[in-house]
């Protein structure tokens, strides 16, 4: 499919093909045309001296004797390169009065008078070919006495109008395809100049993304169908902008409101777990509240995600970038987690062969690891592996955190939505109490720390999260991601 400078350039240059071509054909017709009709003139001019001439000495000398004719004297056999002339007798014999050599030696000019007499008063021109040289002759009749007496040919070379038109034909094949390039780069010129406007917006419009819908689009001077329609797509994207930020406070708003009726039903319930006497009916009413305890610590951990997320979607999540022991904060994450791990019957196993520091936030930092290693248990079977592998790899100005399980593992066709929010597969997590949050904050920070993140993940092979972070950030405070 062509661009739209594309199309206008293809477009005008074959219309001014096409115009210059016509007009090239037409040049070289009427050139033709009227070297033509110049020559015929001269033909007929010459042609009537002889006839005027040959009348009037046939009618006073026999027999005849063309060197006493004056207009043969002067303009005939001494300038053949001009006019080749061929009198013949109109009886039956057709005794040649006066010939050129050219004409005895080429049929194109042998003429039969007992055949083609035909008598008329005008002259009769076509273009003949004669030993490779292009002649317009001329073919006539000369009445003596009112009885056609004599028949009277008449010819001259072409080579001057052959010249001038094959050198017209050289000039249109130079001009014509330099005029169409230099109509071709114009065409470009000002195309791309009167699309700059969109091709600007469009720039713009590339760099727009959820965290930075306040940008507008820069409006040409001009106020043509670009500017209105400029005007049209910045009303757009401010409707929208105001939806992203209405959604957005709503949701802070109330993960921060269901945050704190959370916090209180949990301490609640943990003061009435300290009050319970071992009998069988209490026993029951401890399984009903550990089971409301999970669901808070789930509702909980949710309401943190969203607000987390709502915070970096509204470019307020400051990053307080500092040394950290990236080593310490991974034995952390794996501590809090070993319990977790015990209850579902996963070995958690840890490799870390050096002490490794970077510049990084070290709560957010940590989030990272608690998410993937806590992603990693619960995505395994009972019995399984989780092995945590910590190093430089072979760039020691990067630092490399390998989270791999023996799960199910990921299909193909969901390893590049899960990252995405809320996204969960069906054959992956099912059972799980995941909030198909994890992942995603776990992108999204890895990228305030200027890292990579990828998967490696086979059906029933389980997966391997690696995640790339560099040892050195430059920045301290970052408010949007790029």
């Amino acid at each position: 499919m062509l661009s739209i400078k594309a199309t206008v350039v293809c477009a005008n240059t074959i219309i001014v093909s096409m115009i210059l071509c016509g007009f090239a054909a037409l040049v070289f017709y009427n050139t033709k045309e009227t070297a033509l009709a110049k020559i015929d003139a001269r033909l007929a001019s010459h042609a009537e001296k002889i006839a005027t001439e040959l009348e009037e000495y046939t009618e006073n000398h026999q027999p005849i004797d063309t060197t006493e004719l004056r207009v043969l004297r002067t303009d005939g056999l001494s300038s053949v390169q001009l006019y080749i002339v061929h009198i013949v007798t109109a009886n039956a014999a057709g005794v040649a009065i006066l010939s050129d050599s050219l004409f005895a030696s080429e049929p194109n000019f042998q003429f039969n008078s007992s055949s083609h007499f035909n008598p008329s008063d005008s002259l009769n021109i076509a273009s003949v070919v004669a030993s490779g040289r292009i002649y317009r002759l001329g073919q006539t009749t000369i009445v003596v006495g009112n009885h056609p007496t004599f028949l009277l040919s008449v010819a001259a070379p072409m080579d001057d109008i052959t010249a001038d038109l094959r050198r017209l034909v050289v000039l249109f094949c130079v001009v014509i395809p330099t005029a169409l390039v230099v109509m071709g780069v114009a065409a470009y010129l000002v195309a791309r100049r009167a699309l700059q406007p969109v091709t600007t917006m469009m720039q713009t419009a590339e760099r727009i993304t959820a965290n930075n819908l306040g940008e507008r689009l820069q409006l040409p001077r001009t106020r043509d169908e670009v500017y209105a329609l400029g005007i049209t797509l910045n009303g757009m994207m401010e409707r929208i902008d105001a939806a992203f930020k209405s959604q957005k406070q709503f949701i802070a708003d109330a993960s921060h409101e269901i945050r704190t009726p959370l916090t209180i039903m949990q301490c609640e319930l943990e003061f009435a777990m300290q009050h319970l006497d071992n009998t069988a009916m209490n026993n029951a009413a401890t399984e009903s509240i550990h089971a409301v305890q999970e669901e808070i610590e789930r509702l909980t951990r949710l309401t943190e995600g969203l607000l987390v997320l709502a915070n970096l979607d509204a470019a307020q999540l400051q990053m307080n970038i500092r040394p950290v022991r990236f080593d310490e904060v991974v034995i952390e994450c794996v501590q809090r987690l070993s319990p977790l791990a015990a209850r579902n019957g996963i070995q958690l196993t840890l490799h870390i062969e050096e002490a490794i520091e970077l510049q990084a936030d070290r709560e957010k930092i940590g989030s990272v690891v608690f998410n993937l290693v806590d992603n990693a248990i619960k995505y395994s079977q009972q019995g399984g592996t989780v092995v945590i592998l910590l190093d430089f790899g072979t760039n020691p100005d990067r630092v490399i955190l390998t989270v791999a399980d023996t799960g199910r593992g990921i299909a193909p066709d969901d390893k590049e939505h899960i990252f995405k929010r809320f996204y969960r597969a069906d054959r992956d997590r099912a059972g799980s109490n995941g909030s198909g949050l994890g992942l995603a904050i776990v992108e999204q920070m890895v990228r305030l720390h200027r890292g990579t993140i990828s998967v490696q993940s086979e059906l029933g092979n389980g997966a391997t999260f690696v995640v790339e972070i560099p040892t050195a950030v430059t920045m301290t405070i970052v408010k949007a991601l790029e």
